[in-house]
């Protein structure tokens, strides 16, 4: 990342910005407009989505954990 230059750094600052400030709105209306459909699938989508954070959250970590470990040789 230190090798990145400054405006490079500052577009992906404001595009995860944007990102975490439309989270919850559009969240809200995904989660509220099928919750008003059907109820179990709103809990499937939900389940679904925290399945594949979770395996992408220790797939990132397992991937981090490994390149500290070949630096460290």
């Amino acid at each position: 990342m230190s090798n990145l230059p400054s405006d490079v750094l500052a577009q992906t600052s404001n595009f995860l910005s944007l990102l975490f400030m439309l989270a919850i709105p559009v969240g809200t209306v995904v989660f509220s407009s099928l919750s008003v459909w059907n109820t179990t699938v709103t809990w499937a989508v939900f389940l679904a989505a925290a399945i594949v954070i979770l395996a992408l959250s220790i797939a990132g970590a397992r991937k981090r954990i490994q390149a500290s470990g070949e630096t460290d040789k």
